[in-house]
């Protein structure tokens, strides 16, 4: 990874995000050199269905623990049942399910009427102490979902994004319960359907463990991107412009991605700066060498070894672009013949290991 490009890009979020209105939290955290980096990422922001991840991670721990069954089938009655999102909610009469099938369903369609089912098997006490023997601080869950009555009281759930990005770090690294429990965790993220913000730009390119959440003027999405580099992301935010939040979370993930492709490094070759095969060999010493204690040779052989690098300017087997202006020129002064063994040089025809494009613009 370019890690330069990573902490501009980090920087250009935390900038974009003084922009915006509400409050607006984040998270980030390269999984493969520890590089943190947040925006509030201690405080506490209204939850929505991220909720859903602890609670889910506090069902699998107490099942793996004996406590409760991933089997046990429960029945949810039309008492049970809130509006959508989800599925329960559309079926005609009592659903019976097992604990497990409702998991998959929160976190995948993140559906409400199977959260609250599980919350209610939990009880809310139980799962507070999950999360706290969990390592969460600062995320409650203090009551169910479409509860006015509650809400009306001020009761809230709310999330940390650093206690959500440690949460994903654990599973990533197989280290939540045990190697199994945490890849059970991450199969079901990777079914994640709301899929338009962490992904949104990304479009499948990598695969993302992830869970969302959504209100009135509120968005959250939280995940692992399982990129070269895999990174923890968390966007959080509430009272804010959903529109501009949710489209810098798309081109936020998007760049950091990017961040880890190795640009390419450009020389520009221009004929205009020499008219035979000396002028050549001299425009190349200023191009590809820098600081040498000796004078590199002036033949086909040296040119050969330039390109390879490790002479001051580029490291030795780094890919490079060579692009040549004013090519038509350069064929006339060096003729056809010379330009056909320099092209051929240059783009390692022989295969002698250097790794090199060429662009010609006449």
């Amino acid at each position: 990874m370019d890690h330069m490009k990573e902490m501009r890009v980090l920087e250009s979020i935390r900038e974009e995000m003084s922009s915006i209105p509400g409050h607006l939290g984040f998270y980030y955290k390269n999984l493969a050199t520890g590089y943190e980096f947040g925006v509030r990422e201690d405080e506490a922001f209204s939850a929505a269905s991220v909720i859903k991840l602890p609670l889910f991670m506090h069902v699998l721990r107490e099942s793996a623990a004996g406590r409760m069954s991933m089997d046990e089938k429960l029945v949810v009655t039309e008492e049970d049942k809130v509006p959508i999102c989800g599925a329960l909610t559309l079926f005609t009469g009592p659903v019976e399910a097992d604990v497990r099938t409702l998991c998959r369903l929160m976190i995948s369609i993140s559906d409400n009427t199977a959260t609250n089912k599980l919350i209610r098997h939990s009880t809310i006490p139980g799962a507070m102490q999950g999360f706290r023997e969990m390592g969460l601080e600062r995320t409650e869950l203090q009551r169910c979902l479409f509860d006015s009555t509650a809400s009306k009281a001020g009761l809230r759930n709310v999330i940390c994004p650093k206690e959500m990005g440690m949460l994903l770090e654990k599973l990533y690294r197989g280290e939540f319960v045990s190697p199994e429990v945490s890849k059970e965790a991450m199969d079901v993220l990777l079914l994640q359907q709301v899929d338009h913000k962490l992904n949104g730009k990304i479009c499948g390119e990598v695969a993302i463990a992830h869970k969302t959440g959504e209100d009135d003027e509120l968005s959250n999405d939280v995940g692992v991107v399982l990129a070269e580099e895999p990174f923890v992301v968390c966007f959080v935010g509430h009272d804010t412009d959903v529109y501009r939040w949710e489209d810098l979370m798309r081109r936020g993930t998007y760049e950091l991605l990017k961040a880890q492709e190795n640009e390419i490094r450009e020389f520009i070759l221009d004929g205009e700066r020499f008219d035979d095969m000396e002028g050549f060999y001299q425009e190349i010493d200023r191009l590809l060498t820098k600081d040498l204690p000796w004078e590199t040779g002036h033949n086909l052989d040296a040119f050969n070894d330039l390109l390879r690098g490790g002479f001051g300017v580029h490291e030795y087997g780094e890919p490079i672009r060579i692009k040549w202006i004013h090519h038509g020129k350069s064929r006339r002064d060096l003729g056809e013949e010379m330009i056909g063994i320099l092209k051929e040089i240059i783009l390692d025809s022989d295969g002698t290991g250097h790794n090199c494009q060429l662009e010609l613009c006449e």
